[in-house]
């Protein structure tokens, strides 16, 4: 499997962007980055970029785009048609970078669509406004993933795209081949959602383009190392990551605040290879049997067998 990084738990110690690329070149399982775009790219054309990348053996799994300041009232949803525009043009820049670096995959997280208060906005105009922003982005490069980052609250007190549901909704509603949504486990957590029936849901109707890998209790975007909130429930998103043949790198969504970076990407790599690890040594078919037996006690054996 894998492994793609978060590059601003190293920006924020001090670390320049080429440091962390060559910290990063020096961790086994580390294989990819996901880009910010434009605060990544600031100082640099793509083709530096793309230079950089290759100096030190990394490939781009997605170029994310980030909207700072001058949103407060939403970026698709804004009320002001040319806080849109802006907006729109951001994203379309973003899915040029990501073609141009071979990432094909751009991910949009909106932290400013949404409401606080009742009667604050239209739910419907808000609603088909941000589809159309979505098929303008998808139509500018129709061989580019675009994806849909959902999470529930936080800057927001109630997000647009809240739930893997609402998210798969507005997939089917844009109507585009290059539509789809990524799931970020805290954000799961924070909305009450079990990562596995997400999975499911998204996979079986062909719409998971990317995960985010990390844990928390729920509360807030915690970005917590891998596992070692809600070990269970993180093996068995692992396990039907296995089942749905999920092939692309695995993104590690984590916020090293008082831990080294590099030694945080190390701890989650260790983690999800154990993982795997365990799945395979208990077996898929034997997963797959306590399953449809539907007994919970039986279900329990599982834990077991990782403890031994």
């Amino acid at each position: 499997m894998d492994y793609s990084i978060r590059l601003n738990g190293f920006l924020s110690k001090g670390y320049s962007l080429e440091e962390t690329f060559q910290v990063l070149s020096k961790i086994d399982g580390a294989t990819h980055v996901d880009l910010n775009y434009p605060e990544h790219f600031e100082g640099l054309t793509v083709e530096e970029m793309q230079e950089m990348l290759n100096k030190y053996n990394l490939k781009v799994s997605s170029v994310a785009v980030r909207y700072r300041d001058g949103y407060e009232k939403g970026e698709f949803t804004n009320p002001d048609p040319k806080i849109v525009r802006r907006a729109i043009n951001i994203a379309k820049e973003t899915s040029d970078m990501a073609k141009k670096l071979n990432s094909n995959h751009v991910i949009l997280w909106f932290s400013q669509d949404g409401w606080t208060y009742p009667f604050e906005v239209d739910y419907e105009k808000i609603w088909v406004q941000s589809r159309d922003c979505l098929r303008e982005v998808c139509d500018h490069n129709k061989d580019v993933q675009i994806s849909i980052e959902y999470k529930p609250f936080e800057p927001r007190t109630f997000s647009l795209y809240s739930s893997a549901a609402v998210t798969a909704l507005m997939c089917k509603d844009v109507d585009r081949d290059n539509i789809f949504v990524t799931m970020d486990l805290a954000h799961v957590y924070m909305k009450d959602e079990m990562p596995s029936f997400s999975v499911s849901l998204l996979m079986r109707n062909k719409l998971l383009s990317a995960i985010h890998v990390n844990d928390g209790y729920g509360l807030q975007d915690d970005g917590l190392m891998v596992g070692s909130i809600r070990f269970i429930q993180t093996l068995e998103f692992y396990y039907y990551l296995i089942k749905y043949k999920y092939d692309k790198a695995i993104y590690f969504d984590t916020f090293p605040i008082r831990e080294k970076p590099e030694e945080e990407v190390k701890q989650n790599i260790k983690m999800s290879n154990k993982l795997f690890e365990l799945i395979n040594m208990i077996g898929l078919e034997r997963i797959e049997e306590i399953i449809k037996s539907n007994d919970a006690v039986k279900a329990q054996e599982i834990l077991l067998l990782c403890l031994k």
